[in-house]
C-alpha cells in the first residue's frame, strides 16, 4: 500500500469515529418526553420529525423512560408526530429549530385508535431547557424582510443585548466592550473568522442576504465548544435547496439625484459627492431528487460609484512662496520670515522641493491647519468598487440518520482603497487600490449513529492569496481531492 492510500485510509477511519456530544454547534437537538393522559410515560413511541420545507423525515423512539432525543437536526420548521399502539396519533405542527438551538418538546397522547389524529400548534417561541446561553436567533424570514445595509444579513447583530452600537460605523460595533475583532463567525459549523478584518461578523466569503438561512449571535454564556474569543460568537447556516424549485431576481438601485450636499462641502464651494449604487444578483433552488438531493445557487454583484469627502492639510500661497509667519506668545502682530529672501547663497527653493509643492493646490477652506501658513483642501475622492460573489450549496440525504452537503464559494472584489484611507492624496493623482479575491469551500456530514453518539465529520478549505474563475475554482478542487493525503 502506498503512502497517499495509507493517508487516505487513515482519514476515512478518522471521519468515522463517533464522538458522544451533548450538542452540536451547526446543528440543532431536539428533546421531549412522552405521557399518556394520565401522565404516566410511555416507552416506545415513534417520534417523527419532517422538515417542512424538504420533506426528509427522520425518526427515533423513546426508550422505557419516555424519553426521546434527536441529536442533529437541520435548523427549519418541522413538523413532528408521535404513534403508539392504543393511542391517537398526536402531531405537533410549526416547531421551530434554529441554529445550535436545544429546544424541548413534550408530547401527551390521548387514549383512541392510531388511525386518529390530534393536531396542535407548537408554541412560537420554544423552550431550551437545557441551554443557558444568552443570545438570539435571526430566521429567514427576519433575513428576508428586515433591511440591511449592503445586503450583510449580520449587520442585525447590532440589534441584540449587550452590543454598543457605532452610529458611524455598525461594522465597528462592540460586544460586552470587547475589541471589535473578538468574535468569531461559524458558517455551516465551520470557522470562518477573518482575525485580521476588524469588523462585526467580517467573515471573508460568507453569504449575503439570499444565500444565509439564518444566523445566531451568543452575547453570554457559550459553552465549551466556544471560547476562542471574548466578543460574540455567531453561527451562521447557508441557505438550502428545499422540494420544490424556486428562484428571484432583484436590482437594488441607489443615485445622487434627491441627495443633499454636504454643509461643509457648500462652504468650500465642492460639489456633492457622487452615490450610485446597484447591487443586483438572483438565486435559484429546488430539488435534483425530490426528498434526497437539494442544490441552490446564488450570485450577488455590485457596482459602486460613489466619493468620499476629503479635507487635506495644504499650504497657503504665502508658505508656498517660502514667507513663514506665526503669532508671537505674547501675542502682538503677526511676525514672518522669508526663507527664499534669507537664503544667504541666493539658491531660492530646492528644485526638488519647489516640484513637490506644485502638486499640492491651494485651500479652499481653513477647518484644519494653523490659518497662516497651512489650510484645508476640501475634494470628493472616489470610492469605487465592483463586487462579485458566487455560492453554491449541495445537499444529499442518504438516509434520515446521514446527511452530507458540499458548499463553494467565491468572491472578487476591485476598489479603491478608500476604508484605509489609501485613496489619491489630491484629485488627478494615483489611488492605492484594494483587489481581494478568494474561493473556497466546505464537505462535511451529519452521521447519527444512536440516541447517544453523533459525528460530525467536516472539511474545509479557503484561499485568499489567488484569484480564480469559478471554473478555475472548480477544477483546483478536483485536484485537491485527487491528490488529498
Amino acid at each position: 500500500m502506498s503512502r497517499t492510500q495509507v493517508s487516505r485510509l487513515r482519514f476515512l477511519l478518522l471521519a468515522l469515529l463517533a464522538t458522544p456530544l451533548v450538542s452540536q454547534v451547526a446543528t440543532s437537538r431536539l428533546e421531549g418526553v412522552i405521557e399518556d393522559p394520565s401522565g404516566q410515560l410511555v416507552p416506545g413511541a415513534r417520534i417523527t420529525a419532517r422538515h417542512t420545507r424538504t420533506g426528509l423525515d427522520t425518526r427515533v423512539s423513546s426508550i422505557d423512560t419516555g424519553f426521546y432525543v434527536f441529536l442533529s437536526l437541520a435548523p427549519g420548521e418541522y413538523t413532528v408526530s408521535v404513534e403508539a399502539p392504543g393511542f391517537r396519533k398526536a402531531v405537533l405542527a410549526g416547531v421551530v429549530l434554529n441554529a445550535a438551538a436545544n429546544v424541548v418538546q413534550n408530547a401527551r397522547l390521548e387514549l383512541g385508535p392510531v388511525t386518529e389524529a390530534v393536531t396542535v400548534v407548537a408554541k412560537q417561541t420554544a423552550v431550551e431547557g437545557s441551554d443557558s446561553q444568552i443570545g438570539r436567533t435571526v430566521a429567514l424570514r427576519d433575513i428576508d424582510v428586515l433591511p440591511q445595509l449592503d445586503r450583510f444579513p449580520v449587520i442585525l447583530a447590532v440589534f441584540q443585548p449587550g452590543v454598543q452600537i457605532n452610529g458611524g460605523n455598525l461594522g465597528e460595533s462592540r460586544i460586552n466592550g470587547t475589541r471589535r475583532g473578538a468574535n468569531t463567525v461559524k458558517l455551516d459549523g465551520v470557522d470562518v473568522t477573518w482575525p485580521n478584518a476588524m469588523s462585526l461578523g467580517y467573515a471573508g466569503l460568507a453569504a449575503n442576504t439570499d444565500s444565509t438561512g439564518e444566523f445566531r449571535i451568543i452575547t453570554h454564556g457559550g459553552k465549551a465548544e466556544y471560547g476562542r474569543s471574548g466578543g460574540a460568537q455567531i453561527e451562521m447556516i447557508t441557505r438550502s435547496g428545499a422540494n420544490r424549485w424556486s428562484g428571484n431576481a432583484f436590482n437594488h438601485h441607489r443615485n445622487t439625484v434627491l441627495n443633499a450636499n454636504d454643509w461643509f462641502n457648500n462652504s468650500s464651494g465642492v460639489e456633492r459627492p457622487r452615490l450610485v449604487h446597484n447591487v443586483f444578483g438572483g438565486s435559484l433552488g429546488g430539488p435534483l431528487r425530490p426528498g434526497r438531493t437539494f442544490l441552490f445557487g446564488n450570485y450577488q454583484g455590485k457596482r459602486a460609484r460613489g466619493d468620499v469627502v476629503r479635507n487635506r492639510t495644504v499650504l497657503t500661497p504665502s508658505a508656498r512662496a517660502g514667507h513663514f509667519r506665526w503669532r508671537p506668545p505674547g501675542g502682538g502682530p503677526v511676525q514672518s520670515f522669508d526663507i527664499v529672501g534669507n537664503d544667504p547663497r541666493d539658491r531660492g527653493i530646492d528644485p526638488s522641493i519647489a516640484e513637490l509643492i506644485r502638486l499640492l493646490p491651494e485651500p479652499n477652506n481653513f477647518d484644519t491647519g494653523d490659518g497662516l501658513n497651512t489650510g484645508g483642501f476640501r475634494f470628493n475622492s472616489p470610492a469605487d468598487e465592483d463586487r462579485d460573489q458566487f455560492t453554491v450549496r449541495a445537499d444529499h440525504h442518504l438516509g434520515s440518520a446521514v446527511r452530507l452537503f458540499f458548499r463553494l464559494n467565491w468572491l472578487d472584489v476591485d476598489t479603491i482603497d478608500a476604508l484605509t484611507g489609501a485613496d489619491a492624496p489630491f484629485p488627478g493623482q494615483r489611488h492605492g487600490l484594494a483587489n481581494p479575491g478568494a474561493w473556497g469551500y466546505s464537505a462535511g456530514s451529519d452521521w447519527a449513529f444512536s440516541p447517544r453518539m453523533v459525528n460530525e465529520p467536516k472539511f474545509v478549505t479557503e484561499r485568499p492569496e489567488k484569484r480564480l474563475t469559478p471554473l478555475e475554482s472548480a477544477q483546483a478542487i478536483a485536484e485537491s481531492a485527487l491528490h488529498f493525503e
